[in-house]
């Protein structure tokens, strides 16, 4: 796990003596706690129902986006082969369309991510195309939390809700769905779920659900501007429903103890959803293709790092 700097600033009061503070490079700053107590929810059973699938070679989904999206494809790549998918996780912490500089996460400053998404915008284009180049995907996902967070951008600090950033992340996930769908395949935007960091009470700038509405708003204009080439599932809503927050779904717990990462029952809860949509947009490029592409087990079924460290609960 690759820590991050922290500064503190007196933007923010100081949190209560003995609370340990995690600087990585993750889309949030997690701390060791346990979650409150949360309501359950249900969401169809179609959810986590193995689906039909056509026939012929598997379809092959790219995960990229930050930490979440790569927490959330360590659950569907233990479910793909029921659906004939194989699901290439290339999620990295803090790697989103819009993060280039300092994030504001957990009332410190965090510096940028590292490779394979900086120093620039331009080096995380330029690494999802070799991933495009490597996979030859059908589908790829794209999530990513991290353009929730404050940004400092100009010496400044923004975030989604000024018009001027809301423009910025809009120019910026245009030219993502442009450079992930370069191939042909195609893009879903996944819109994130409501977050809420262990050890709070959900009202840290990063957890404000009105920033993932205005998110939402903007994932769906750059698809509905994509020319078909790129579509939006409704991924938030679907965990959280009206953007409330819980950890557990059908009694299954679907979140880490972070309060924002994706247990591997989760992303398996999820599959059956993103599967069937990632299906129909996807199968005509697949039947076209229909020679087999050998991928690695290395890449194809990659889990992080980090994945299992006890900060985060996910395990």
């Amino acid at each position: 796990m690759v820590f991050a700097k922290r500064i503190r600033s007196p933007r923010l009061a100081p949190l209560a003596a003995g609370v340990l503070l995690i600087g990585v490079l993750v889309i949030s700053m997690v701390i060791v706690d346990v979650l409150q107590p949360t309501q359950n929810v249900s969401i169809s059973s179609s959810s986590s129902t193995t689906i039909a699938h056509p026939s012929g070679r598997p379809l092959r989904i790219l995960v990229v986006g930050d930490s979440m999206a790569a927490t959330l494809a360590v659950g569907l790549q233990s479910s793909a082969s029921q659906a004939n998918v194989v699901v290439i996780n290339e999620g990295h912490p803090g790697c989103s369309a819009t993060v280039t500089s300092d994030i504001w996460s957990y009332g410190v400053v965090v510096t940028p991510p590292q490779a394979p998404c900086s120093p620039s915008q331009a080096t995380l284009l330029n690494s999802w195309h070799n991933n495009l180049q490597k996979f030859k995907p059908d589908v790829v996902l794209y999530l990513a939390r991290s353009e929730i967070f404050d940004q400092r951008r100009n010496g400044e600090w923004h975030f989604l809700g000024e018009p001027a950033f809301n423009a910025y992340a809009a120019a910026s996930l245009k030219k993502a769905v442009a450079s992930l769908s370069s191939s042909g395949a195609h893009v879903i935007l996944l819109e994130p779920p409501a977050t809420q960091v262990a050890g709070t009470s959900g009202n840290l700038p990063e957890d404000n659900t009105d920033r993932i509405r205005i998110d939402d708003k903007i994932l769906k204009a750059v698809a509905a501007s994509s020319k078909g080439k790129a579509s939006v599932l409704s991924f938030g809503s679907l965990l959280t429903p009206h953007l409330i927050y819980t950890s557990s779904i059908h009694g299954v717990k679907v979140r880490c103890s972070d309060g924002v990462h994706f247990t591997k029952a989760g992303g398996q809860e999820v599959a059956g959803v993103i599967f069937a949509k990632s299906w129909a947009v996807g199968q005509v490029r697949q039947q076209a293709s229909p020679a087999p592409l050998f991928i690695p087990p290395a890449f194809s079924s990659t889990t992080p790092e980090w994945y299992s460290q006890s900060e985060l609960g996910c395990q």
